[in-house]
C-alpha cells in the first residue's frame, strides 16, 4: 500500500519540509491535557520547578524544561489578557445576575529589585469573588502601575455575575485607605449594612485578633488578689465569647448572663 507522506517529501528549494501527519489535531505539537498540567504547574510553582515536577512522574521525552513551561503559561496569560480587554471594552452585562457575593479583598507590597527596568516598589491588589450559589472567582491587579487595574477588577466582578442589583459585601483589614479602594473600585460608595448595594465588613481573621486584644485588656483589668477574681475571670470569658457568637452569626445568638 502506497501512502502519501509530506513529512518525508523535500522542497523543490532542497530543503527539508517536515510535517507532522497529525499537525492539524495537535497544533501545538502537544496534547491539551499536557498544556493544562504545565500550566497548572506552573503558575503555582516556579517554571524550573514545574519542569522538575513533570520530569519525576511522567516518561522523560526530552521537552519538560522550565522554558517550555513558561511559553506554555505566558501563552494561556495572553489569551486571559485579550479576554479581558475584550470585556472591559464591550462592559457586557452579567447573563443571569446574582443576588448577592462576597468579595475578599487585600493588598500585598513587592519590593522591587535594584535595575535599569525596576526600581519602584509596587502594590498588588487581589482578592477572591464568591457569587451566591456559584464558583468563586480569583482576581489581581498591580496597583498604580496598570492603568487599567481598576476596570480589572470591575471586569472580573461582572463575570462573575455582578448585575445593577447585586447585593455586594466587601471583606477586608479595615483599614481606611483599603476602604477607600474598594469603595472607589466597585464603583460605589461604602455603606452600612441597609443603607445600600455595597457593605464593608472586617474580616473574621482581623476580627478575631481584635477580640484577642480584647480579651487580653480585660484580663488585665483584673485584680487577682480579689477571691472573687476567678469568677469575674470567668464572667468576662463568658461575656466575650457570647460577644464573638453574636458577631458570627449577625446577632442570632444568645448573650450570657452577665
Amino acid at each position: 500500500m502506497r501512502l502519501h507522506a509530506p513529512r518525508y517529501e523535500d522542497c523543490r528549494c532542497g530543503a527539508s519540509n517536515a510535517a507532522s501527519p497529525v499537525g492539524a489535531l495537535f497544533p501545538h505539537r502537544s496534547t491539551p491535557e499536557l498544556r493544562y498540567l504545565q500550566a497548572k504547574l506552573g503558575s503555582i510553582y516556579s517554571y524550573r520547578q514545574a519542569a522538575a515536577i513533570l520530569n519525576e512522574f511522567l516518561p522523560d521525552i526530552g521537552s519538560f524544561n522550565a522554558a517550555t513551561t513558561r511559553n506554555r503559561v505566558v501563552a494561556i496569560g495572553k489569551v486571559i489578557e485579550e479576554e479581558i480587554q475584550a470585556e472591559i471594552a464591550t462592559r457586557p452585562l452579567a447573563e443571569k445576575p446574582v443576588e448577592q457575593m462576597t468579595v475578599g479583598i487585600d493588598g500585598a507590597f513587592v519590593r522591587a529589585v535594584s535595575s535599569k527596568n525596576q526600581r519602584r516598589h509596587f502594590e498588588i491588589v487581589l482578592g477572591k469573588i464568591e457569587p451566591l450559589e456559584q464558583s468563586p472567582k480569583v482576581f489581581a491587579a498591580v496597583r498604580d502601575l496598570d492603568a487599567h487595574a481598576r476596570e480589572r477588577v470591575r471586569s472580573a466582578l461582572r463575570t462573575a455575575g455582578r448585575g445593577p442589583a447585586t447585593r455586594l459585601t466587601i471583606l477586608s483589614d479595615g483599614e481606611d485607605a483599603m476602604r477607600l479602594m474598594a469603595g472607589q473600585w466597585l464603583n460605589g460608595q461604602v455603606q452600612r449594612q441597609g443603607a445600600g448595594q455595597i457593605e464593608h465588613r472586617l474580616d473574621w481573621f482581623h476580627l478575631r485578633r481584635r477580640m484577642e486584644w480584647l480579651g487580653r485588656n480585660l484580663s488585665w483589668t483584673i485584680d487577682y488578689a480579689d477571691p472573687d477574681s476567678q469568677t469575674l475571670r470567668a464572667t468576662y470569658q463568658r461575656s466575650l465569647h457570647s460577644v464573638r457568637r453574636n458577631l458570627w452569626h449577625h446577632g442570632r445568638s444568645v448573650m450570657a448572663d452577665g
